[in-house]
């Protein structure tokens, strides 16, 4: 019996009816080609390889070599990688974009991992991942909502979030504690802003959630500059939408804040 290891967040899943509806829905934009990120015992994988994709995993146990191994012998579409994909340069890697990417991702690495793609995202058509929901309902967020913040605005500014099944414990070996919901991302076609610029602002827009903005911004806006921006200086961060942060972000570096962490 393969025994899961608690500090790679493994909780393998087992369920059918979850597994082909994460498939479809990469299947959906029609990519030919995967990287699956944590293909675990390969429940997911032997789904994704019924399907014409050339798919690429990267996993970190090197326990499951022979799992995988198997699978590179039994297809040809199927290659891995044996690697922390927090530490993987996905530049580096031999795959034609553009491409899909998907997973059963662990609690631990989820948030991070997100961040690091949206830094790869001209690459891609289309993520999906089974995430713990509470993140889940963290990325879908609306404004004012509770759950809106710093995730909230960075994944709905480059992607179109969408929420999708919501998966009990029961539906992993082993269980875990808390309930899981599949998610799916796909990149918005837009004139971006500096990736650096937008991330760095939005940190120190959300690192103090409860101050009104006028606090945070006192040297630098005045009340007219609140007007001009269709804003209450009393707005406090979780109150903001994504393309009011985006007037305030390019009239402050009009003033010359954040200036210095441009691209």
């Amino acid at each position: 019996m393969f025994r899961t290891r608690k500090k790679f967040g493994q909780h393998f899943l087992n369920s059918e009816q979850v597994l082909t509806a994460i498939c479809h829905a990469i299947l959906d934009e029609r990519p030919k080609r995967c990287i699956e990120i944590g293909p675990g015992q390969g429940a997911l994988t032997r789904y994704l390889l019924e399907t014409d994709m050339q798919i690429h995993a990267v996993e970190i146990d090197q326990r499951l070599v022979p799992t995988l191994d198997k699978l590179v012998k039994k297809h040809s579409n199927f290659s891995y990688i044996l690697q922390d994909v927090m530490m993987c340069d996905f530049s580096e890697l031999d795959i034609q974009a553009p491409l899909s990417v998907v997973g059963n991702l662990p609690y631990e690495i989820s948030t991070p991992l997100l961040f690091k793609l949206i830094e790869w995202r001209e690459n891609i058509v289309s993520m999906v991942f089974l995430l713990q929901k509470e993140v889940v309902d963290r990325i879908v967020a609306p404004v004012g909502s509770r759950g809106y913040g710093r995730i909230s605005v960075m994944l709905q500014y480059y992607f179109e979030v969408e929420g999708l099944q919501v998966v009990p414990p029961e539906a992993f070996s082993p269980p875990p504690k808390v309930m899981s919901q599949v998610v799916r991302l796909k990149p918005k076609q837009r004139q971006w802003v500096s990736h650096k610029s937008l991330s760095e602002f939005v940190k120190f827009l959300f690192a103090q959630q409860r101050k009104m903005l006028r606090q945070r911004f006192k040297p630098y806006l005045e009340e007219k500059d609140w007007q001009d921006l269709g804003l209450e200086s009393s707005i406090r961060p979780a109150e903001i939408d994504i393309d009011s942060i985006l007037k305030m972000l390019a009239l402050l570096q009009k003033k010359g804040f954040f200036l210095a962490d441009s691209e």
